[in-house]
């Protein structure tokens, strides 16, 4: 490793290799001691201390047969240059252990659905596996997500919804049947095979258009050429659950939005015949890379995501 010192008239070029061997020397007042120290011979320490004060200029040590001895100018530069350098290597070191991963912190966001149904494990995963990556989470709307993402205050997110986003890189990491939730006394509670034609007239209750299944939803619903009577559109998958237990209306929603173990009037029915999906994704900026911490929990998730795949399938 090189510095460069810029001064009035010429320019320096002085290593870490031979800072390491002068204040070895200086530490040690013998070049024998120094060169074990630092894992050179004898010679090669005493030329690399005569390369230093030949580019800097000057005699920094007073070498005889018994002993060595620092000059003035020697005093100086191992006085500041034994603070810089432990200030040096400390950083390097801190360096060093986030390239490993063994340190870092990482804000991450996703959409309520996923921090309400993936996130906990993932979370728990990253306690063993990530010990030492701290993981900030923010839950919002897909639109915020990646609004947040685009500005640079989060390093990546997951959300749901069609399989790209225009300006972020997408990575896939499953699918999310869309299902419809009803009242269990309602009449598409008893259906075995429920068809989209079915929904023809209902009133319904959608997500609204900052969740990213919004357009998916409804540019299905054209496409099977089916009519319903959108009555409320609201942000929070909670409140469209709540709104259906009312009997205001029955919902359209991804299964991991739907949370149903407190809620005993409600039922859920997946489709036959023409399934739609959304795709549940982790997204970040193209033009930026991830830190390390970020990445490794990239990597865990886009792994346990695989291994739950892996599962569902068999």
């Amino acid at each position: 490793m090189k510095y460069r010192i810029h001064s009035s008239t010429k320019h320096m070029n002085v290593s870490f290799r031979q800072l390491k061997a002068f204040l070895a020397v200086a530490d040690f007042g013998s070049f024998t001691k120094a060169a074990e120290a630092i894992g050179l011979s004898q010679s090669a320490t005493s030329t690399t201390v005569r390369e230093l004060e030949v580019e800097l200029g000057l005699r920094l040590l007073d070498r005889t047969t018994r002993q060595v001895r620092l000059t003035d100018a020697g005093e100086k530069l191992a006085a500041t240059g034994a603070r810089l350098m432990g200030e040096l290597e400390a950083c390097l070191v801190e360096i060093r252990d986030i390239g490993e991963q063994r340190k870092g912190r990482v804000l991450v966001a996703c959409v309520p659905s996923i921090a309400t149904s993936l996130m906990p494990e993932w979370l728990l995963a990253a306690q063993s596996r990530l010990p030492h990556v701290q993981i900030g989470l923010r839950d919002d709307s897909a639109a915020e997500v990646c609004r947040r993402i685009g500005l640079g205050e989060i390093e990546f997110g997951v959300i749901g919804g069609a399989a790209e986003v225009p300006g972020l890189l997408c990575s896939a990491l499953m699918t999310d049947p869309i299902h419809l939730v009803c009242q269990r006394t309602h009449r598409f509670a008893h259906k075995r095979a429920l068809r989209w034609e079915d929904l023809s007239g209902e009133k319904m209750i959608m997500l609204a258009s900052t969740s990213g299944s919004h357009d998916l939803i409804y540019q299905h619903l054209v496409h099977q050429k089916v009519n319903v009577d959108v009555v409320l559109e609201l942000a929070q998958p909670s409140s469209v659950l709540r709104m259906v237990e009312s009997g205001i209306g029955l919902a359209l929603m991804p299964q991991l939005a739907v949370s149903l173990q407190h809620r005993p009037l409600l039922v859920d029915k997946p489709f036959s015949g023409t399934p739609l999906s959304r795709s549940i994704m982790a997204v970040r900026r193209p033009d930026r890379s991830l830190s390390p911490a970020a990445s490794a929990f990239w990597e865990l998730i886009h792994e346990l995501t695989r291994e739950r795949n892996a599962a569902t399938s068999g």
